[in-house]
């Protein structure tokens, strides 16, 4: 069971990487260095959870969290980075303070999670060598920091796409729609690796994280390909009257203002 689980997993990661590869080809454009990051970030994170739900141990368990954490900071940091260049419609230059700044914390969950054998902060000891699954991993307190910080990063861009949403129209408002779909099935999933914890009726190492990715990378990459998410940059008619510089007025075919 476990062994055709991490079999699902890997195909899971297939249309991932797909799209990533369109995604590497247009990362010149506004958003697409942001998506990269957030496609990298899934396809590692998927690998992960399959080498750990793999019958045989491949990684210790604090070095599979490590490498975890490091696509999880990767994913954390490219979302907002795609959704502030879509939202703007142009790339942006990030200081490097400011880059510092908001990666100190994140990567500070890698190296603790690297050193878990000398502080059992991010794995309890009691946690198994081998164990079936990440249901089986007793967690440590800075363990639940980091999935905090990593919600944070992952929550804040969403409602900034729900705003540009009430005043969008047409392709832009169809663009939106698949890009919140997206995030509403991927981060949920991206919960779901614990799920085994508190249903006991579900053998532990099942694992549909990296299927939702799937799911989201597979509506992202509609947006790609029907809806021309880096061809085509339509403008809300709020945000269109906003950026106006010259008075306009609009009459109807009698002359009426």
């Amino acid at each position: 069971g476990a062994q055709s689980m991490a079999f699902l997993m890997f195909l899971s990661i297939i249309p991932i990487i797909g799209i990533a590869i369109y995604t590497f080809n247009n990362q010149q454009k506004p958003g697409g260095r942001g998506l990269l990051l957030c496609l990298v970030g899934m396809i590692g994170w998927s690998l992960m959870l399959l080498l750990i739900t793999w019958p045989s141990r491949v990684l210790a368990p604090h070095l599979n969290v490590a490498g975890r954490f490091f696509f999880q900071l990767v994913v954390a940091f490219g979302w907002p980075l795609f959704v502030w260049e879509y939202l703007q419609r142009e790339r942006v230059q990030i200081p490097r303070w400011l880059l510092t700044a908001v990666l100190v914390v994140p990567m500070s969950s890698v190296v603790l999670a690297v050193t878990n054998p000398f502080h059992h902060l991010v794995l309890d000891p009691a946690t198994p060598a081998a164990p079936v699954g990440i249901s089986e991993f007793i967690l440590g307190p800075w363990y639940l920091v980091h999935i905090g910080i990593a919600s944070i990063f992952a929550m804040l861009p969403v409602g900034l796409l729900i705003h540009d949403f009430r005043g969008s129209d047409g392709i832009h408002r169809q663009q939106l729609l698949l890009l919140i779909g997206g995030w509403t099935i991927g981060f949920p999933g991206a919960l779901l690796t614990h799920r085994s914890r508190n249903i006991e009726s579900s053998p532990l190492y099942v694992d549909v994280t990296p299927l939702s990715f799937a799911v989201t990378a597979l509506l992202w990459g509609l947006a790609l390909d029907r809806y021309h998410l880096f061809s085509l940059v339509p403008v809300s008619r709020r945000r269109a009257i906003e950026s106006l510089t010259d008075p306009v007025i609009t009459t109807d075919q009698s002359g009426a203002v």
